[in-house]
């Protein structure tokens, strides 16, 4: 080493210093928006449930994360509407936990649409064009009920 060369850095090195924070994803690993289905059973009602759910980031690992719900149940017309906040701990990687506020209708009875706090907790892949999903859902209140979803979420981006 020269007296010239002397307090720098060969050339590939500084560059790599330089671009090293540049490239790294967010700490939630999603890269913005997703929209998506689902299907499954609910065991409150014994009957199978699909569905349809957006994702929204809010901050690195918060989403918030609307979702609709049809019950297949004879002779009613049940559904489930929810605003919910979806946290992603990135030292769980692939896991889910979320809460908020479900808006559920039957038409049993003359009709009735209550309001209850949920619960869930699922696995997601977090890259790729296809993002499949397993959710666990607790409503809790008045009616609550248990459900089991699969789905796929897509990028919008």
């Amino acid at each position: 080493m020269g007296v010239e060369d002397r307090g720098r850095r060969p050339g590939p090195r500084c560059r790599g210093d330089a671009g090293a924070g540049a490239a790294a994803p967010h700490a939630g690993g999603g890269a913005g928006p997703e929209i998506g289905g689902h299907l499954g059973y609910n065991f409150d009602v014994n009957n199978s449930v699909l569905g349809a759910q957006g994702t929204f980031p809010i901050g690195p690992q918060i989403d918030f994360y609307p979702s609709f719900d049809y019950y297949t149940v004879p002779n009613e017309t049940d559904w489930g509407l929810n605003f919910d906040l979806k946290l992603r701990p990135p030292a769980l990687r692939f896991w889910y936990f979320g809460a908020g506020l479900n808006l559920l209708h039957t038409s049993a009875a003359g009709g009735n649409t209550d309001r209850h706090f949920n619960v869930f907790g699922g696995l997601e892949q977090r890259r790729g064009p296809l993002r499949p999903y397993a959710e666990a859902r607790e409503i809790l209140g008045t009616g609550s009920r248990f459900q089991l979803v699969g789905g796929l979420s897509l990028p919008l981006r």
